[in-house]
């Protein structure tokens, strides 16, 4: 008898799940993933003894996931994410399941229920079990997973710190998420992972300095890190594409790094062709990246109880394309020379005690489709000219000292006038 599946995926299929499906018991395969599937999972589903990989996932499931599950001993993978599936998973799910190799549970509601010396019969390489609930402390039964290149654990509920035996697995990990939690202590550092990792430690409560694992893509926003961003983390993280800090507790950028403006993919003898396609959303301005990705260049660190002046240093970074500082302490005034930063297509410095003007040269950045310096103490008459007269009122918002267009406080005589004289420098600085 050949190899059998069903393989009926993104059909639009409609109804439920007949009990009668467990009379298919020489079935290899059964995939029905990306419908609109409702009703429960039939416990008849246990009959199909010889089945390799069940995928449910993406449909309107619910109910329980019934422990006959744990009779299919030839089940490597299994996909329910993404229903409305509920209820306790217990050891007898994962019973007789020694040739598993993916589980997927993301996306549902479920509470598991195992023995604090629980081993799983089973040697995983994808664990995905983001949104269940899998109890207080961070899971023992993981350490006895030797394989495991994807782990999922976000939303789950855990509390406390991550044990020392878990950074001895990261070594092989390509993707780890243990975001919204309430995870503590501090992360190894660096801790070893391999080089084009995923890493999301997002939303706990983690402490210390910052780690540099050499990964991809690092996102430790929303968590208790303080101290300041290492001076060599552009040689330390090389092969980084996205950081995310901030919601942190972090003194600032204290050095001008090091940008790569072009990234090169393979050899020139393997004669290969890849494009990068990445749609960003800066602010509410919407912008498609492709062959200019590598050019994005990007500082976010609002949130991060930043204090002292706004550095003149910050306008160097000439290719700079989107500066968020908002939500700090940050004071003084806003540098002449942020006309420097030609290439700026977002700018928000919200939510500061900037102080002082808004400088008329901030007029010449013609590229800037993104502007808030609103809840601050500027003062003075807004520049009206070229690129500024775009922006509405909420960019300036919460300036009692500011006038002028788009607000609907008018300027005085001496305003005005101070205005014109500023203007006619700037003409004669820039003949």
């Amino acid at each position: 008898m050949g190899y059998m599946y069903i393989d009926l995926s993104l059909n639009n299929l409609t109804g439920s799940l007949p009990d009668s499906i467990g009379q298919l018991k020489n079935l290899d395969e059964l995939r029905l993933n990306n419908n609109l599937l409702q009703g429960s999972i039939p416990s008849s589903i246990g009959n199909l003894q010889r089945l390799t990989t069940l995928t449910l996932a993406s449909n309107k499931l619910n109910g329980t996931l019934p422990d006959s599950i744990g009779l299919l001993s030839e089940l490597s993978s299994l996909d329910v994410s993404l229903n409305k599936l509920t209820g306790v998973i217990s050891e007898a799910h994962f019973h007789r399941l020694g040739k598993l190799e993916k589980i997927s549970l993301s996306e549902n509601s479920f509470v598991l229920n195992v023995s604090s010396i629980w081993v799983p019969p089973f040697q995983v390489i994808a664990l995905e079990m983001g949104s269940c609930h899998l109890g207080m402390s961070f899971p023992s039964w993981l350490r006895s997973q030797k394989q495991v290149l994807v782990l999922d654990f976000s939303g789950a509920g855990i509390s406390g710190s991550i044990p020392n035996w878990f950074w001895d697995m990261t070594s092989i990990l390509a993707f780890l998420n243990v975001s919204f939690n309430s995870l503590e202590g501090h992360i190894p550092n660096p801790f070893n992972i391999i080089s084009y990792a995923n890493v999301d430690l997002s939303s706990n409560q983690f402490k210390g300095p910052i780690p540099l694992p050499n990964v991809i893509l690092l996102d430790l926003s929303n968590n208790q890190f303080s101290g300041s961003i290492p001076e060599n983390i552009g040689q330390v993280m090389s092969v980084l594409s996205f950081l995310s800090l901030s919601g942190n507790k972090l003194t600032a950028m204290t050095q001008q790094q090091s940008v790569n403006h072009y990234l090169l993919y393979g050899t020139l003898s393997e004669h290969h062709n890849y494009q990068e396609n990445i749609y960003v959303t800066i602010n509410g301005l919407g912008l498609r990246y492709t062959r200019t990705l590598s050019l994005l260049t990007c500082i976010d660190m609002s949130g991060n109880n930043l204090s002292g002046e706004l550095p003149e240093a910050i306008t160097k970074l000439v290719g700079l394309e989107v500066l968020n500082l908002s939500r700090n302490h940050i004071s003084g005034q806003i540098p002449e020379s942020i006309s420097e930063l030609r290439q700026l297509l977002s700018l928000d410095l919200s939510g500061n005690r900037l102080s002082g003007p808004i400088p008329q040269s901030i007029s010449s950045l013609t590229f800037l489709g993104s502007l808030n310096v609103s809840n601050n103490n500027l003062s003075g008459i807004i520049p009206s000219t070229n690129q500024m007269s775009t922006f509405n009122a909420s960019s300036f918002a919460g300036n009692p000292g500011l006038c002028g267009d788009p607000l609907t406080v008018k300027c005085s005589n001496d305003s005005k006038m101070e205005e014109t004289i500023i203007q006619m420098v700037e003409g004669k600085r820039s003949d």
